[in-house]
């Protein structure tokens, strides 16, 4: 949705770019009921629904989250974040 709206720009088409870093191991989630739980009731978070579940996704697994996103970046909160811009 970033790049559609032009609020970034990236070099090889998405579908490639994920593919990519599937080879080389990145792992995806699947949403389910207890990731959307957290979404929705467990989360001291701003209300933005697709960050609220980035988040309950990366604690429900664990996992660190790489994130270019300021406010979550910012969030007084535990949970591991890597800046993505760096």
């Amino acid at each position: 949705m970033l790049v559609a709206k032009g609020r970034v720009t990236m070099a090889l088409p998405v579908t490639v770019w994920r593919r990519d870093l599937l080879g080389l191991g990145l792992l995806e989630f699947p949403n389910d009921g207890d990731i959307w739980h957290r979404a929705a009731a467990q989360l001291d978070l701003h209300g933005d629904p697709a960050d609220r579940l980035i988040v309950a996704a990366a604690r429900n697994k664990e996992a660190a989250l790489l994130t270019a996103d300021q406010p979550l970046l910012q969030w007084d909160n535990a949970l591991e974040r890597f800046d993505a811009r760096r």
